[in-house]
């Protein structure tokens, strides 16, 4: 597999390249849903971009869908405000 390969599941290294360091328990959740590094990035684009469109979001499914989900879930976890 190439470097700029994005075909198979996303690596620890994919996802920190996207999101920076995480936690292990955060990352490995991502890598379980089999994710490419295509799809990571997409959830990842969706949950923090400025610009949804006044807010509106289309539903995501499949792996974005589900990484998405891992990813907002992180940000609602116990021991936050």
């Amino acid at each position: 597999m190439t470097p700029t390969d994005s075909s198979g599941p996303a690596t620890v290294e994919d996802v920190v390249q996207i999101m920076g360091r995480q936690d292990d328990l955060l990352i490995a959740q991502i890598l379980r849903t089999g994710a490419t590094k295509k799809e990571v990035l997409e959830a990842y684009t969706w949950l923090y971009a400025d610009d949804h469109m006044g807010g509106v979001r289309r539903p995501q499914t499949g792996r974005v869908g589900a990484v998405l989900d891992i990813l907002e879930a992180d940000q609602t976890s116990p021991g936050e405000p």
